[in-house]
């Protein structure tokens, strides 16, 4: 960005003003309104170009001088502010989207350089930079006309001794080149007014107004002035303020003394900076819809609406949009604002959860909200999206016989968000053959516990997330699968165990048992094991070939092993034992 090479604030004498606030009532088209002498000449006595700001203020800027711009007041005349930003400045136009001043080539800077000067919230000069060059638009080394025009973000630039206007874009991208209408001498200045383009003159005194896309005529005016037969026309810029409710285009003259003219000219013809007619700078701005629900997953947008004070859109203007919350997203959307004063701003939220939607109309184009600047916020809530993943936890695990075991199915949607309210069927077999169905909480988990089997073994866990309720796994319905361990209790070291004794089986049968197991003091365990089965139902012999393990527990012992059955094969068992004292028969418990 350039440095700004100097400023100062000038006292002015009000002698020195020469304030012809003159001038025939108005009543038509062309008709002088008024003019105004400014307080200071440009140095090298030739000013260029004039620019309304929509605050009360004209901008003059001077061919060959430093100072190379002023700011003063549109109703007196007085040079409250000057700048010198390259010793020289060719026509200026106000861009109201940006807040700042389009500059031509006057001396200062090589023929065809097109400078940009941002303004602040006070209408003071906040810096300065190149914007781009445009050498083929040069004819005498002097811009004479610059206009902007909102509505499609685009500048129309003016050389001396030309008589064509040409169409950029604000990046310096050449458009078009336009006739000039006018006749016997130059074009000068140009200004835009809705969808009109003026085109002023370099000698004629006079002013052409045309339809801005298609060139046709729509009207034509003089600017002579009565009692000021020098007045030649240079630069020209639309104001609806000054002299409200009558619109004017003033034209400023470009020899000393400083000093412009302002002529009516119809109403809704133009709007200040560019915008379209009819519409003051931005002052409200509202985001819709102003509460919102989706999915994660799904794409919201959200539409910002820049108004002036009166409810009128304004166009051409950046909109920043943030995103703060559970997910967050910044962009300028679809900026500027269309001729509907819209811009919209898309995102796509992955957390569940609540988002504030902030957006703000910078029109100075800084990057931050600044005093003036109207935003607007709008709420969006965004809710799990449908299961993509189920995982069970934990996802292998081992405990001994008998134990409860847990397992925890969580299900989560695409972006890992937990799914509340989701029906999971489980499914267990192996040592153990169990279902259940449970619905996940808020944290999207879903518990099932079962318990153990008696013997060692492994059970294979499954589940899945029945999103529809059928009870069948279908296709986009997320599982997962876990083993489960079953494993022989630790053996207590220094237990005993010694049984025998007569009992009626659970067949009727009459049968006999006998055994001894303990568990050295370094938990070896050692024993025999014999049963003997003497009916007709089931005529066995079960007789130990190991004792793997002895757990005691108070009164109570379980015993497991391997053995054979009548001599032959290796078979798992496990016998319990309860012992509730003496006298023993009919009150011990032996399975």
């Amino acid at each position: 960005m350039k440095r700004l090479l100097g400023r100062s604030v000038l006292s002015v004498c009000m002698l020195m003003l020469a304030l012809a606030w003159g001038g025939p009532a108005a009543a038509a088209t062309g008709d002088l309104v008024g003019t105004v002498h400014f307080s200071q000449n440009c140095g090298s006595g030739i000013g260029v170009g004039i620019a309304y700001d929509g605050a009360g203020h004209l901008w003059v800027s001077c061919y060959h001088s430093n100072p190379d711009l002023l700011r003063t007041d549109a109703t007196t005349g007085v040079v409250d502010q000057t700048y010198n930003i390259t010793n020289g400045l060719g026509a200026v136009a106000y861009d109201a989207t940006r807040n700042g001043l389009w500059a031509g080539w006057g001396v200062g800077q090589p023929a065809g350089t097109v400078m940009f000067i941002q303004l602040d919230a006070t209408k003071t000069v906040s810096g300065s930079n190149v914007a781009f060059t445009a050498p083929q638009d040069v004819v005498c080394g002097l811009d004479d006309g610059m206009a902007y025009d909102a509505t499609d973000d685009t500048l129309y630039i003016s050389d001396d001794c030309s008589t064509v206007v040409h169409q950029h874009t604000t990046a310096g991208v050449p458009i078009r080149n336009i006739p000039w209408a006018g006749s016997g001498c130059f074009n000068s200045g140009v200004g835009i007014g809705g969808s009109l383009l003026f085109e002023g003159s370099d000698g004629c005194s006079h002013v052409w107004v045309v339809d801005k896309l298609t060139n046709v005529p729509a009207f034509d005016f003089s600017t002579a002035v009565p009692g000021d037969p020098n007045f030649r026309d240079e630069g020209l810029t639309c104001d609806t303020e000054t002299f409200a409710p009558t619109q004017v285009m003033w034209s400023k003259e470009a020899f000393s003394p400083n000093r412009a003219a302002a002529f009516e000219i119809p109403m809704d013809t133009c709007g200040v900076g560019g915008q379209p007619p009819g519409h003051g700078p931005p002052a409200n701005l509202t985001l819709a819809p102003a509460t919102a629900t989706n999915q994660v997953g799904e794409q919201h947008c959200v539409t910002a609406t820049v108004t002036d004070a009166g409810g009128k859109p304004v166009a051409g203007v950046v909109v920043l949009f943030s995103v703060t919350g559970a997910n967050s997203a910044s962009g300028t959307g679809t900026s500027p604002t269309d001729a509907n004063g819209q811009s919209e701003f898309c995102y796509t939220g992955t957390a569940v959860g609540n988002d504030t939607i902030s957006a703000f109309a910078d029109t100075n184009n800084n990057g931050f909200q600044d005093q003036d600047e109207p935003g607007g916020t709008a709420q969006k809530a965004w809710t799990p999206g449908p299961p993509a993943q189920l995982t069970l936890s934990p996802h292998a695990d081992s405990d001994p016989v008998d134990a409860q075991h847990c397992v925890t199915a969580t299900v989560t949607d695409a972006f890992g968000n937990p799914t509340p309210g989701i029906t999971v069927s489980f499914s267990v077999s192996g040592s153990v053959n169990t279902t259940g169905v449970r619905v996940t909480n808020a944290n999207g988990q879903a518990e099932l516990c079962y318990q153990g089997p008696a013997l060692p073994g492994s059970d294979a866990i499954t589940a899945f997330a029945d999103t529809n309720g059928n009870g069948a796994q279908d296709a986009d319905e997320p599982s997962d699968q876990a083993t489960k361990e079953w494993v022989l209790p630790q053996n207590t070291p220094g237990c005993k165990v010694t049984d025998g004794g007569r009992i009626t089986a659970a067949n009727g049968d009459k049968a006999t048992f006998g055994s001894i197991a303990r568990v050295s003091a370094s938990g070896t365990p050692s024993g025999a094991q014999e049963y003997q089965d003497h009916g007709s139902a089931a005529n066995l012999n079960v007789h130990s070939s190991v004792v793997l393990a002895v757990a005691c527990r108070g009164n109570k012992a379980s015993v497991f092993g391997t053995a054979t059955i009548n001599g032959s094969g290796s078979y798992d068992y496990r016998i319990d034992l309860t012992d509730n004292g003496e006298p023993g028969a009919g009150a011990d418990k032996y399975r």
